[in-house]
């Protein structure tokens, strides 16, 4: 997915993005800052946190996107393998429940986050 981020993505996205780093951005708003400062224009800067992005993305929803960026079949069957037979169990005074299913989400280190 790499080499093709940078033309899916807005060049404003810095996450992800080859060349482009989170100081980037920081430096992008530092000027900004500075700009509205010495010609007295107003400026307002808004900084977005989307509440646990990775908790809740639907594996349904991302697959069906990479369909229609149209992402070759053979590379969403593997991200198909790697998200959709996931399950999680758990463990209450030594005792552990059956697998559930995960449906959303992608886990901590996983290379789709």
């Amino acid at each position: 997915m790499r080499p093709i981020l940078a033309d899916l993505l807005h060049s404003r996205q810095y996450c992800g993005v080859p060349g482009n780093t989170i100081f980037d951005a920081v430096a992008i708003v530092r000027n900004a800052i500075v700009y509205a400062e010495m010609t007295r224009h107003p400026l307002c800067v808004v900084s977005l946190d989307f509440e646990k992005p990775f908790d809740q993305i639907s594996h349904t929803y991302l697959l069906t996107v990479f369909l229609a960026y149209g992402f070759d079949a053979g590379f969403i069957e593997c991200i198909r393998m790697m998200c959709g037979n996931a399950t999680s169990v758990i463990q209450v005074k030594g005792h552990i429940s059956t697998p559930i299913p995960i449906q959303c989400g992608v886990r901590q280190g996983c290379p789709l986050a």
